[in-house]
């Protein structure tokens, strides 16, 4: 998410006297690589709960 904050205030900055569409991208393998990480917490906190563990779920990175 910082990433694309970063993305749109840069936009911003430099196209707001001839403003346009902002579009914003994100190759495939980011993506997938996300999916990857949600899908491993997500098994994660279902495995901890079937178990019947405390679930406590943090990403710093996200």
């Amino acid at each position: 998410m910082p990433d694309l904050i970063i993305s749109i205030e840069e936009f911003l900055a430099a196209h707001n006297d001839d403003p346009r569409a902002y579009v914003w991208t994100a190759t495939a393998e980011s993506i997938l690589a996300k999916i990857h990480r949600a899908r491993t917490t997500l098994d994660r906190v279902v495995e901890d709960l079937i178990d019947g563990r405390t679930v406590v779920v943090f990403d710093g990175d996200h």
